[in-house]
């Protein structure tokens, strides 16, 4: 018996040596049976109205009311919902933001399948996790599989957007800049470019789904290398 994607995400929160103390699922766009899936495995469920921004719209939504609620030192985990922490994920997480670090991205590996398509990218996140813990957790990207964010620094997201310190998107500011292909890539620009210390230890570690076709491993990765090309023009040489 397989255990549905959103029911071992919700798991690998429930069984983490640190426990968060919310679970909520953001339900977008869904045409399955997530909501009643997530609501058994006791998760909160967030209904999301019709929205075209998808992921980032998806968060902003739960964000642009929640967020101000949070006291500077509260933390939000952003994680995606094919993604399975490790056990210890949140607990290490909480070593670097006491040292400073206001955000703390996971090192991630292959989960099974995909045949010799998906052993290439395990092999793939294997070399680039080795690449990470080498560097002692530099990273170019604060990956959107799992990340572990202050509340003070998103919310000095928000406001340099309204500012004009940083790019953002229409008339009102969010955390995610529903422009971008990839949000998790830009997030990491915004936060580094108001001075924020950011880290990817390789004790924070989880598996994500890997692409199980040539067409979808081609549209995630002319998303992911569009998008980062595209953060670059927004941002500017500085």
């Amino acid at each position: 018996y397989a255990v549905p994607q959103i029911v071992e995400t919700i798991q690998s929160l429930q069984s983490q040596t640190l426990q968060p103390d919310r679970i909520i699922v953001l339900v977008n766009n869904c045409k399955d049976d997530t909501e009643s899936l997530a609501l058994g495995a006791g998760a909160e469920v967030v209904m999301v109205p019709p929205n075209p921004d998808k992921k980032a719209g998806a968060l902003n939504y739960w964000l642009d009311t929640n967020l101000s609620t949070q006291a500077d030192d509260d933390q939000v985990m952003v994680m995606d919902a094919d993604s399975a922490l490790n056990p210890d994920f949140i607990e290490n997480a909480q070593k670097y933001i006491k040292k400073g670090h206001h955000a703390v991205g996971g090192v991630f590996l292959g989960k099974e399948g995909g045949g010799a398509i998906g052993m290439f990218q395990r092999n793939e996140y294997a070399r680039y996790a080795r690449d990470v813990s080498r560097k002692n957790g530099k990273t170019l990207v604060l990956t959107g599989t799992a990340t572990v964010f202050t509340a003070k620094c998103l919310k000095d997201v928000v406001a340099g957007r309204a500012s004009g310190k940083i790019p953002g998107t229409g008339e009102v500011s969010h955390v995610y800049d529903t422009k971008s292909l990839t949000e998790d890539n830009e997030l990491t620009y915004a936060l580094l470019h108001l001075g924020y210390k950011i880290i990817a230890p390789p004790e924070c570690g989880l598996k994500t789904e890997v692409m199980e076709t040539g067409v979808a491993l081609r549209k995630q990765r002319y998303r992911w290398k569009r998008g980062a090309v595209e953060n670059n023009a927004h941002y500017g040489f500085t």
